[in-house]
């Protein structure tokens, strides 16, 4: 069994969390209002559609700097399963029933298996981007330390400029 930190929330960036807040019986008011913040009254819609993860992971605004409602369903997102009490900022009807939506306590053991299999799934997924990433990152150091070597510079230097251990750079001009 997944073990996990006592939290009273659920994290809303899972599968199981957004269908937990949003897909539950009254759910389509909390989606739809949530996804109206995005858009311009007259194209405002009135059908559930699902939309997740754009600018979500680069919203940093605190509680305090909270100016729209797009602002709080952000800040309600991205912040939720950290949160113990719902903050002053979300204390209005539509926050407070999501709210009571991802509480922890109101899962049922099937419901709370699952949410840890969804968080699991989450975290691996999670993993594996930041794991191409560096490799990525690593393959793209090591091709322009391969093109500086030839160029005479020393060991260091192209370990400053490509971020690189000295060693590394020393195994790189071996294999030339």
């Amino acid at each position: 069994m997944i073990q996990e930190k006592k939290q009273r929330y659920i994290n809303p960036r899972t599968d199981f969390g957004l269908w937990r807040i949003f897909g539950i019986e009254d759910g389509r008011e909390l989606w739809v209002e949530f996804l109206n913040q995005f858009l311009e009254p007259e194209n405002q819609i009135s059908k559930l559609i699902w939309f997740l993860h754009g600018t979500l992971p680069k919203f940093s605004k605190t509680e305090d700097e909270l100016c729209s409602e797009f602002e709080k369903w952000c800040f309600f997102l991205k912040n939720l399963e950290k949160l113990e009490e719902i903050p002053q900022a979300l204390q209005e009807p539509i926050f407070i029933k999501a709210f009571e939506a991802a509480e922890m306590e109101r899962l049922s053991p099937e419901e709370h298996e699952r949410y840890l299999r969804s968080l699991q799934n989450s975290w691996e997924i999670k993993s594996c981007v930041e794991t191409a990433i560096e490799d990525g990152r690593r393959a793209g150091a090591i091709e322009k330390a391969k093109s500086l070597i030839p160029h005479g510079l020393p060991d260091q230097l192209i370990s400053e400029m490509t971020g690189l251990p000295v060693e590394t750079i020393k195994d790189l001009r071996l294999d030339d």
